[in-house]
């Protein structure tokens, strides 16, 4: 065998290494890729519920008595109002039967802290509201949330609050909708209320 035919020998074997290595690597990468879309898929999948968020429709009466406040409330007169009031005074009038204090608290929980401030803002945006009965959807506390989002399988609710919660779902008044608070707030020590503004804005 003279120095070609080995030359081409040696050639030959060694683009068939490169090929096999070049199809060694591809398929390394095409794993890697197969590997960090189903990690995404995965992650996403996980992270779904937190995109929707579940609301209560409530008929709140903007009681000029109860907010302490007249026709022509100023900025200062709106922030001091008792808006929980409402709140209270809506589920009472839903379940009239409720009467022991730890039964109203209860009651309360089922509705985020966040819901007297949407009031407060509501009423800021339509000041004509005061004296209106008005129906306004309001966040529902994390527990409730979780609760209706796990097909009533999770969730630190009582039993007394399912009869409650069973009976608001009777009267059609859940909805879930997308969660658009989650992209515009930050950390809270309110599940419901927590986003990832601050971690986006850090990083």
């Amino acid at each position: 065998m003279n120095n070609t035919e080995q030359i081409k020998k040696s050639l030959k074997k060694r683009y068939r290494q490169e090929k096999r290595f070049r199809l060694l690597s591809l398929l390394a990468v095409l794993t890697g890729f197969a590997c960090l879309f189903i990690l995404l898929v995965d992650m996403i999948i996980k992270a779904s519920p937190a995109f929707i968020q579940t609301e209560v429709k409530l008929d709140i009466y903007f009681s000029p008595e109860k907010l302490n406040i007249s026709a022509n409330f100023d900025l200062e007169a709106l922030q001091n109002a008792n808006f929980r009031g409402l709140i209270k005074q809506s589920l009472h009038q839903l379940f009239p039967t409720v009467r022991k204090r730890s039964d109203k608290r209860a009651l309360m929980r089922l509705i985020s802290v966040d819901a007297e401030y949407r009031l407060r803002d509501k009423l800021q945006a339509e000041p004509q509201l005061l004296g209106e009965t008005v129906p306004i959807w309001l966040l529902v506390d994390d527990d409730v949330d979780t609760y209706l989002k796990s097909d009533k399988q999770f969730g630190r609710v009582s039993q007394e609050q399912i009869a409650w919660i069973t009976e608001l779902e009777q009267q059609d008044r859940f909805q879930q909708r997308f969660n658009y608070w989650f992209f515009q707030t930050g950390d809270s020590r309110e599940p419901e209320l927590a986003g990832i503004l601050g971690a986006v804005m850090g990083s």
